[in-house]
């Protein structure tokens, strides 16, 4: 397929993405934020099967770091930039950390499936952590600065198996169980140590990391 069409095809469902943010923006519980959150992961697959060069797809996750910063500094788009807990930078992370996978994994000689993993666990795994940790988390805990919930970190460590097996199983077809219960747990550790928005840098690019370091 030409870039330039992944191009159209990437800001199309983007731009779907963020539309339907908007009209979730009244919602409780950051669910619009949380919805850009895990279904801007989605984009991943577009790329894989859209783009060859990667310097063409690294404009997207760039164009985002530039949009991210000017909505959150200017406070536009309180769909995805409300912070009832404080401000953070976590939406400018998503899309830094996004923008590094992208250029790294579309290196001649890389992986895919490095980038993929990063990204799928921080969107689905952190994703859904935040929306039910923030929903139903009963049983709070601390450790340094990050303030989690027993129940989050429960969900990010179920989401993240379950995303990791369905994407390493459609890619590969089959799959390591005990590989992605490793990637899955360290996820969550990291994710709960992680304050200010941190684990939308640390949890990508850890696991990503830990699974280049497999493959070698």
């Amino acid at each position: 397929m030409n870039d330039y069409i992944g191009l159209a095809l990437s800001f199309t469902y983007l731009g779907i993405v963020l539309f339907i943010a908007l009209k979730l923006e009244k919602r409780p519980y950051e669910l619009s934020r949380t919805f850009v959150h895990i279904m801007s992961a989605n984009w991943w697959l577009i790329a894989s099967i859209a783009f060859k060069s990667p310097w063409l797809v690294s404009i997207v996750p760039l164009f985002f770091v530039v949009f991210n910063a000017v909505t959150f500094f200017f406070g536009w788009f309180p769909a995805i930039n409300h912070q009832p807990d404080g401000k953070n930078f976590g939406t400018i992370y998503y899309a830094l950390s996004t923008l590094f996978l992208t250029y790294v994994s579309f290196q001649p000689g890389s992986s895919l499936m490095i980038g993929g993993v990063g990204l799928f666990v921080m969107g689905y795994g952190d994703g859904f952590a935040a929306l039910i940790g923030r929903k139903w988390g009963k049983h709070p805990f601390q450790i340094f600065q990050a303030k989690k919930s027993l129940e989050g970190s429960v969900t990010m460590f179920v989401v993240s198996f379950a995303v990791l097996f369905a994407y390493l199983t459609y890619a590969h077809g089959s799959v390591s169980i005990m590989l992605c219960l490793t990637i899955a747990f360290v996820a969550t550790l990291v994710e709960a140590i992680s304050p200010w928005g941190l684990d939308n840098i640390l949890v990508p690019l850890i696991t990503a990391l830990f699974y280049f370091v497999y493959i070698l």
